[in-house]
C-alpha cells in the first residue's frame, strides 16, 4: 500500500455499505482479512516496466528536516517526493531529482502527450460542491435511470452488492436536476466494460469533448464541468450512452451556492 494512505478511508463498514467501489476486501496467505483502497495498492507482477517521472510532486507540508522521512529530497527550497510514492531514486547518493517508477500497463491510466504538464488547480470556492443526486442501485431497482436495455446486476466489487448493467446500444437516462439553468455540474461514477462512454444533457452540451474509453476493471470517472447556459426543456435529461458496461455509485454534483 502507498505510504501515507489513511486506513480510515477503507474499513469493513465502508466495504459492506458499497458506497466506495475502490474499497476492497483482501485476504493474505494465512486467510487474514484487510480492507484497502484498490487504487492505492501496488500490483506485484513480473511484467512491470521502469518509467521515469519528469516532474515530481511536491510535499508542501515537509520541511528540510522532515523531507527525507517522507520519501523526498529537499532541493531548491522544496521537498520533491519519489520514494514516498513507491518510486526509486536514480542516484541514491542524492544531488538530483531523477526518479523511476515500475509500472504495470494493464492496470495503469495513461494520458495523451498533449496533456503533459496539465495540472488541476482549485480556487477559494473550488470545494463549494453540493450533491444533487446519488444512486448506488443497492435497493434492487434502477432508481429512476430508464432504458429497456438496462437492468440491475449483481456485478459489484463487494459481495452482495449491485450495479446497473447497460447492454450494447443502451442509454442510461433520468430527469435532469431541477433548476439546472445557470448552474455548473459534474458527474462522477464507477464503471467497467467496453466502448466510449458519452455523458450529456439531452438539450445541451456534453460533459466531455469526446467519449471516454472504459476498461475491464472498475474505475472512477469524474466528468465536467458543464455550465447550463441554456434554458432546459421541461423533459431535460441526463444521458450516458455509447457503451456496454456495469455502472454503480453515480453522483451528480452542482458547483456553487
Amino acid at each position: 500500500m502507498i505510504r501515507d494512505t489513511s486506513l480510515a478511508s477503507c474499513t469493513r463498514d465502508i466495504y459492506l455499505a458499497g458506497s466506495n467501489p475502490d474499497c476492497r476486501e483482501f485476504f493474505d496467505v494465512a486467510g487474514n482479512i484487510s480492507y484497502r483502497l484498490y487504487s492505492k495498492t501496488i500490483v506485484i507482477s513480473p511484467d512491470c516496466r521502469p518509467l521515469r517521472m519528469t516532474e515530481l510532486p511536491v510535499d508542501s507540508a515537509a520541511t528540510e528536516d522532515t523531507c527525507a522521512a517522507r520519501g523526498g529530497r529537499f532541493l531548491d527550497g522544496k521537498c520533491s517526493v519519489c520514494e514516498g510514492l513507491g518510486g526509486t531514486w536514480n542516484n541514491p547518493a542524492g544531488g538530483d531529482l531523477g526518479c523511476t517508477f515500475n509500472a504495470y500497463a494493464p492496470e495503469s491510466r495513461t494520458c495523451a502527450a498533449a496533456e503533459s504538464g496539465c495540472r488541476l488547480y482549485t480556487g477559494n470556492a473550488g470545494a463549494n460542491i453540493r450533491r444533487e443526486g446519488f444512486w448506488d442501485f443497492e435497493g434492487g431497482d434502477r432508481e429512476g435511470w430508464a432504458d429497456a436495455a438496462t437492468a440491475v446486476s449483481t456485478e459489484s466489487t463487494a459481495v452482495g452488492g449491485h450495479s446497473i448493467r447497460v447492454n450494447a446500444g443502451g442509454t442510461l437516462s433520468r430527469p435532469a436536476p431541477a433548476g439546472a439553468a445557470n448552474n455548473t455540474y459534474y458527474l462522477t461514477f464507477w464503471a467497467k466494460g467496453r466502448g466510449a462512454l458519452t455523458a450529456r444533457f439531452s438539450g445541451g452540451r456534453a460533459f466531455t469533448t469526446g467519449g471516454i474509453t472504459l476498461g475491464s476493471t472498475w474505475n472512477r470517472y469524474t466528468l465536467g464541468p458543464v455550465l447550463v447556459d441554456w434554458t432546459p426543456a421541461a423533459d431535460e435529461k441526463l444521458e450516458l450512452s455509447g457503451f456496454s458496461a456495469s455502472v454503480c455509485c453515480c453522483q451528480a454534483a452542482r458547483w456553487g451556492a
